[in-house]
């Protein structure tokens, strides 16, 4: 018999773009699944796009006040009964052998806990901007606590796995992708499918001139994280280091240079070897508009320039 895969999509507004979604999911090659679709309590009507669809596997819930993401999805596992949890976010798309692919490679593997693939970066009209292409597999702990990897959309895990670490965690405001999957890699393997598998949709428009707007919300996301995780940051010197320096730098880019200092002169205490820390805690007694302008620069000349436009 075929094992159950259950798919979980939170939904807050965007029925149109829900609808999208929808379709990818009946879409699928692999077809013994259940979709269950999570309503935060939204003010557009979601329930008419989701009821429009008549398949039995489809199957509508929702909150009657707003959870948030992390909440949501954690309502979608406990009305779930798949041996498998797949989920996808209410904006993107899968490509059609997305869960048939990933499922085998759990079939080959009874060691791995996580199976994901790579996605298109895509525009409000589906126009590929960017690939990001699988690179990491086996144990990737160190690698996922370093930064936010991957984004839940492009994941299959392993129901006794995910229920090990209690899923995700709805105290924290933000980040909770990153969250889950520090605590995954903890306690076991990931591998990927080597394919484009999800087309996932950047928001331009939410994006383009409010790069610094969302940079104290950002480095209140990553002190949660870091502090939740401080003592595998602790174990891990070099990326404790990393982490402090970026928190540093954040603070720098929106004039909080005292602030910024101070984390780089944790991340020296962290690190002492790192040049890269030195050179950050003399930056910073420059102007924050300068620390900027060199900020993008050293992106530019490295390349990452579009990575950060590109970030959801």
């Amino acid at each position: 018999m075929k094992p159950l895969i259950s798919i979980i999509t939170p939904v807050y507004n965007r029925p149109e773009l829900l609808r999208k979604a929808i379709q990818s999911v009946l879409g699928q090659t692999y077809n013994n699944f259940e979709y269950i679709i999570v309503d935060d309590a939204s003010t557009e009507d979601v329930k008419s796009v989701v009821k429009s669809f008549r398949d039995k596997r489809i199957k509508y819930f929702r909150h009657p006040i707003n959870k948030m993401m992390a909440a949501s999805y954690n309502t979608g596992i406990k009305e779930s009964k798949g041996e498998f949890i797949a989920f996808l976010e209410s904006d993107d798309e899968w490509l059609p052998t997305k869960l048939e692919k990933q499922l085998k490679m759990f079939k080959n593997q009874n060691n791995i806990g996580v199976v994901y693939c790579g996605r298109y970066l895509v525009d409000g009209n589906g126009n590929v901007l960017n690939e990001d292409r699988p690179k990491y597999k086996g144990d990737i702990f160190k690698i996922c606590l370093s930064q936010p990897l991957l984004a839940p959309t492009v994941l299959m895990v392993r129901r006794k796995i995910g229920d090990m670490i209690g899923w995700f965690d709805p105290s924290l405001p933000g980040w909770n992708d990153w969250d889950i999957l520090i605590r995954l890699s903890k306690i076991t393997k990931f591998d990927f499918v080597n394919e484009l598998l999800v087309k996932y949709r950047i928001h331009l428009g939410q994006l383009t001139g409010k790069i610094l707007e969302g940079l104290p919300k950002k480095i209140k996301f990553y002190n949660l994280i870091y502090n939740k995780h401080r003592t595998e940051y602790n174990s891990h010197p070099k990326i404790n280091s990393n982490l402090l320096r970026i928190l540093g730098t954040l603070c720098c880019r929106i004039g909080q240079n005292k602030q910024g200092r101070r984390y780089f002169i944790k991340a020296i205490k962290a690190y002492p070897v790192s040049f890269k820390n030195y050179r950050s805690f003399f930056v910073s007694f420059l102007p924050s508009k300068l620390f900027n302008f060199l900020y993008f620069l050293s992106l530019k000349l490295r390349g990452k320039w579009l990575q950060i436009k590109l970030q959801k």
